[in-house]
């Protein structure tokens, strides 16, 4: 149904390319929550043994805890979003992912100006 020449295959293409930007947004979301999920859970877990740095350590993963919870957030909706698309990959549709970014932006921007104060507070 594709014509060489003509609107059909440009918007085809547009798509075609939406689809695998928005494709690579959630790839590289779920590396950095991995990444996140590591330093939150895991690493603290490992360094609580440790008493003295606990509470220095403890001020630092407060700072943390929010941006993870964000991303935690954004990755289950850009999941979701995505598999509402590949379910309806027929129809030609661009993938609508601009309105979850500038939301989570919107908290991120919050928590890591709260996460600058908190990390200021820890090192003192």
């Amino acid at each position: 149904m594709r014509r060489v020449n003509g609107p059909v295959f440009v918007q085809r293409l547009s798509t075609d390319k939406a689809y695998f930007i928005a494709k690579e947004l959630l790839m590289t979301e779920r590396t950095y929550h991995k990444d996140l999920s590591i330093v939150v859970d895991y690493f603290r877990e490992f360094m609580s043994s440790d008493s003295a740095a606990d509470v220095t350590l403890s001020r630092l993963y407060e700072c943390l805890q929010p941006v993870y919870d964000n991303h935690c957030e954004l990755l289950d909706q850009l999941e979701a979003r995505m598999s509402q698309l590949d379910a309806r990959i027929s129809d030609n549709q661009s993938p609508q992912v601009a309105d979850l970014l500038t939301q989570h932006f919107d908290k991120l921007e919050v928590s890591e100006d709260n996460s600058h104060t908190a990390y200021d507070r820890a090192m003192c």
